[in-house]
């Protein structure tokens, strides 16, 4: 099934559930014209953005802006109905063991749990913006005894998934920029998607941020998946003008380190036959990949593998189903096999919708120590 298919049948799932709800709890009123116009709208954007904007032009921008928050309401709405309808079950449990006064009874009406579920959604939605907005410094700590003789700690922050679009522009790029001047780095590592939407924008300002960046060992990055939906020429020549050191199947030697990264789309084997170029390499081996799914030979190889991709779920409860898609690597710092860790960056900003629930976004700050 094609994921616009997929995306539509779940929006029209959640407006009908939602749609369901309010005409059970509160019956027909002049309420429901409204409500099934708005939904339809929410539908129509959300699935056909380009027609609707050539329909309406600038004026369709509030739109697009509006309608991620709304399916997101929808989505908190359905979870909270869901909470709420098992916790009547249970109160309806107790009622038919006599274990509660019959007066309980009204506590939580299904008119109640209606009204309920519609503030918690709201609360819930408006808590998720506020923290997809607000990344946070994260700091991993590391011993390794392959950092070169005189350097007691080296520092690396990692930039993962910021997917610049609509939702994140140069405002939030100077929040993110900020936590890595913050952290006082040695050496700067993006790992993918760092672009998004609309295809090929030039992002002048941006790039022309992301090219301050000068840490003393430099900028490096690999591409992610979304730099192939956004156009892969756009995305290099981005990648130039930031003045990035962009890792395709390739690796740098700098003083006690080496950095190796490959593109999202690359193959196994190819992430194999570059580190085996350093197996016998006595300097501390970082690894750059944006999906963290290891291939099958690469145990051994690195010292430390820096991914993004799951944004750690995003959203709860997507933190089941986006684990078990990438090898069970979900967020945080895994050991690898062999040797090393993995690391997978829940991301600096999101995709789809602009929210992030139990899934706070990060700039990760790697301090690597003689151990």
């Amino acid at each position: 099934m094609k994921f616009q298919t997929l995306s539509l049948l779940v929006v029209l799932i959640m407006a009908l559930h939602f749609l369901l709800r309010l005409r059970l709890a509160y019956g027909s009123g002049r309420w429901l014209s409204p409500v099934i116009l708005a939904l339809l709208a929410l539908v129509l954007i959300h699935n056909w953005p380009g027609q609707i904007h050539n329909w309406l032009g600038q004026a369709a921008e509030g739109f697009f802006y509006a309608a991620p928050l709304a399916l997101g309401y929808l989505l908190f709405f359905l979870l909270a109905a869901l909470a709420l309808d098992l916790l009547r079950l249970a109160l309806a449990a107790i009622f038919a063991l006599g274990a509660a006064p019959a007066a309980w009874r009204e506590i939580l009406t299904a008119k109640k749990s209606v009204s309920l579920a519609l503030v918690l959604a709201a609360l819930l939605t408006l808590v998720s913006n506020y923290q997809a907005y607000r990344p946070r410094l994260v700091t991993v700590e590391l011993e390794t005894s392959r950092l070169p003789a005189g350097v007691d700690e080296l520092r690396i922050v990692q930039v993962s998934d910021v997917h610049l679009s609509r939702f994140i522009g140069q405002a939030e790029l100077r929040n993110i920029l900020a936590l890595v001047k913050e952290a006082d780095p040695d050496l700067v590592v993006f790992t993918g998607d760092l672009l998004d939407s609309p295809p090929g924008a030039a992002y002048e300002d941006e790039a022309a941020l992301l090219a301050g960046l000068k840490p003393r060992l430099g900028v490096f990055a690999v591409l992610g998946n979304h730099e192939t939906y956004f156009g892969l020429e756009a995305a290099l020549d981005f990648y130039r003008r930031a003045g990035f050191r962009l890792l395709r199947g390739k690796a740098k030697k700098l003083k006690g380190l080496v950095v190796a990264g490959v593109d999202d789309a690359a193959g196994g084997e190819e992430a194999v036959r570059l580190l085996k170029n350093f197996k016998d390499d006595r300097r501390f081996i970082l690894f750059l990949k944006h999906r963290p799914t290891p291939a099958p030979d690469l145990p051994g190889l690195f010292d430390l593998q820096l991914s993004g991709h799951t944004h750690g779920g995003q959203i709860w409860p997507n933190h089941v189903p986006t684990a078990r898609a990438n090898g069970r690597l979900l967020h945080g710092l895994y050991p690898a096999l062999g040797r090393g860790w993995i690391y997978v960056s829940r991301g600096a900003g999101f995709w789809g919708l602009p929210l992030r629930f139990l899934a706070p976004p990060e700039v990760t700050l790697f301090k690597l120590r003689h151990g």
